[in-house]
């Protein structure tokens, strides 16, 4: 198991999907998994199923028990969804943008309840402390 690589704003994250970065069957492999231990309270966090969609391609996150294991296609019933591009996700990974730059410019989009954000960030490894709120793990 590889840890994640470090994306924008200094946290880490699932590898860029198709934007030149590891994406699911990209290199051969029908998944990824990552081990986000690195994440100070990460074992407070519930398991969920979440999504992400570069350039209309989409990717199934599960995050379970400290692991995100990234596959290819449309998750079954995510708790939320991200949409964005390879331009932005390149920015990224490069570290010039942050997830909440990509919000404000509309880079970035959520399908989904918002209440599940922080969730997303910190199941994808970009938070590198997770501390919930009562009741909201």
């Amino acid at each position: 198991m590889r840890p994640p690589p470090r994306g924008g704003g200094g946290g880490g994250g699932p590898p860029p999907p198709p934007s030149g970065g590891v994406a699911p069957a990209a290199d051969g492999a029908a998944n990824h998994e990552f081990d986000l231990h690195y994440v100070e309270g990460i074992d407070a966090l519930h398991d969920a199923e979440l999504g992400l969609v570069v350039d209309g391609t989409p990717a199934t996150l599960r995050f379970s028990h400290g692991r995100l294991d990234q596959a290819a296609g449309a998750p079954a019933a995510p708790l939320l969804t991200v949409h964005t591009s390879s331009a932005f996700m390149d920015r990224w990974a490069a570290g010039t943008a942050s997830w909440d730059d990509g919000r404000l410019s509309g880079e970035v989009t959520l399908d989904g309840p918002v209440r599940h954000w922080d969730t997303w960030l910190a199941a994808t490894g970009y938070l590198l402390a997770y501390h919930p709120e009562p009741g909201h793990a």
